[in-house]
């Protein structure tokens, strides 16, 4: 065993040395320093602002319930000053039905809905809704969920490295096992996530286009989406940092943590030539980068050669131009989707075939380096090249075709699983859980006193703990800056919608020569 562990790790050229766990001596108390007062001081209000609106939400709900306020009627419509009401919101996931935040009277103010958007009782209903309404894609929640687990778990692995007492045995027998090839090419699950962002902007678009009969103003259609894009992606993001960056070297200690940090400076012919075009030279510059730094196709040979895997992470896996094959088959899906109207029968048959053509594809792109990895084989520098030029694209087009059979009825048992009531919570929470889960995988690794002897059972258990405190932590922050930003957003348009309609109410009532004369 001894001798096939070395002939294994000389093989692959692996320095036990350098990924040995490495402890340093650390200082008893940390005194806080400025930043860590300033996002201290920041969370408190935070939390204030809150605990406010929780209670104003809470208060305005009981007192419409019990009629505290007068009723007024309006063109035969009863409406109710600061009633409670639950209407649907534009989501990036497509049909999620959602609770907005308190849709207000008029007379109320928007004070009253600023606060209101802060509120943990309207937000956790709106998360934790679990209703559907007409036009759900409702794979889409199953396909998220997990897809966002075997991230967790792909990460879970790829980060404990530092902190194994076993390295050379898990490295050179656990991992000639065929079973781990699934945390090994973990990677192609945030490829699903580029497929499903395609997906869900080419379907609702063109939905979008329909619904107005193609009479859109494309610069403020433009300008809203990427606002929307922005708006949606940055607070949660910025103001995690901002909390955890200055105060994550006071959480814990040990011989592992890091007391100075982890962020230390830190026409429609047109448009399928268009889509293909992009595809096509994501292809060629993969297939080009590939070839010239000669990447390995699995991840795991990256340790082979520090130089080497540098190459392939910040000359390939993180550059847009290699990735964006999934986006742009998400874009055709899509397409699909909105030109069959969700509603297209396949021969049986022919449907069970192509559920075999996708599901040996994505398992032949998932296993299919078992014998490369453990040196059975010896692929070619060009079979390297074509597999990490096309990999990716077809993983994509794999759960396509997943999310598209199940739109149109064709999904079988596969659709109730994916389509499961249970799902729909926690795909909303799903960007959050992405944002979260580094921070507790790096903050339990790094509290560890003595290194972990890993296998099966230690793999497992970390990964269901990290599962749950990531959803739950990923609740929290969805609480307290996602839900609030959306409904933020929402705010914000309707008041620049109500100023300009007045604007051009008083423009036409007064006269152009009249308001010029007032200003």
């Amino acid at each position: 065993m001894v001798v096939e562990m070395d002939a294994t790790m000389s093989m692959l050229l692996i320095n036990t040395t350098s990924i040995k766990p490495h402890a340093t001596c650390q200082k008893n108390h940390l005194e806080f320093d400025g930043k860590a007062v300033a996002a201290l001081m920041f969370a408190g209000v935070f939390a204030l602002l809150v605990t406010i609106s929780t209670i104003l939400d809470v208060l305005s709900t009981w007192m419409a319930k019990n009629d505290i306020f007068q009723k007024t009627t309006s063109t035969n419509v009863e409406v109710l000053h600061y009633a409670h009401k639950i209407n649907s919101e534009e989501t990036p996931l497509l049909g999620s039905p959602t609770t907005s935040v308190a849709q207000k009277n008029p007379a109320s103010g928007c004070l009253m809905n600023f606060f209101l958007a802060f509120s943990v009782y309207s937000n956790g209903k709106k998360i934790l809704s679990t209703k559907k309404t007409a036009g759900t894609l409702g794979a889409v929640n199953g396909v998220r969920v997990l897809s966002i687990s075997w991230v967790i778990l792909g990460h879970i692995f790829a980060f404990i490295i530092g902190v194994v007492s076993n390295v050379g045995y898990f490295y050179t027998v656990d991992l000639k096992r065929r079973s781990y090839q699934a945390i090994l090419n973990a990677f192609v699950s945030v490829d699903s996530f580029f497929l499903l962002s395609g997906l869900l902007v080419s379907y609702l678009l063109l939905k979008e286009l329909r619904r107005n009969e193609g009479n859109i103003k494309w610069l403020p259609f433009i300008a809203k989406f990427y606002f929307h894009r922005y708006w949606r992606l940055t607070p949660s993001l910025m103001l995690l940092m901002f909390v955890y960056v200055p105060l994550f070297p006071y959480i814990s200690d040990g011989p592992f943590w890091p007391q100075k940090g982890l962020e230390q400076g830190h026409s429609k012919f047109l448009g399928w030539i268009i889509g293909g075009m992009i595809l096509l030279g994501s292809w060629i510059a993969t297939g080009i980068i590939s070839n010239k730094y000669q990447l390995p196709a699995s991840q795991l040979e990256q340790l082979t050669s520090p130089s080497m895997g540098l190459h392939y992470f910040n000359d390939y896996y993180i550059k847009p131009y290699c990735r964006v094959g999934p986006y742009i088959v998400g874009i055709f899906c899509g397409y699909f989707l909105y030109k069959t109207d969700c509603k297209l029968k396949i021969n049986k048959v022919l449907n069970i075939f192509i559920w075999m053509v996708a599901a040996t594809l994505a398992c032949l792109i998932v296993y299919g380096l078992y014998d490369d990895v453990n040196g059975y084989v010896h692929l070619s520098q060009s079979v390297k090249d074509l597999y990490n030029t096309t990999h990716r694209t077809v993983w994509g087009a794999c759960v396509g075709w997943v999310v598209f059979a199940c739109a149109t009825g064709n999904g079988g048992f596969i659709n109730t699983l994916l389509s499961w009531s249970f799902f729909t919570p926690l795909a909303r929470l799903t960007y959050c859980a992405y944002l979260i889960h580094p921070i507790l995988i790096y903050a339990y690794y790094s509290s560890l006193r003595t290194p972990l002897y890993m296998d099966d059972s230690t793999l497992a258990v970390v990964f269901s703990g990290i599962m749950v405190l990531t959803y739950m932590f990923a609740f929290v922050l969805s609480l307290a800056f996602e839900a609030p930003m959306l409904s933020l957003e929402k705010l914000i348009f309707n008041c620049l919608s109500l100023i300009l309609k007045r604007w051009r109410r008083y423009w036409y009532i007064r006269g152009p020569s009249e308001v010029k004369h007032h200003e």
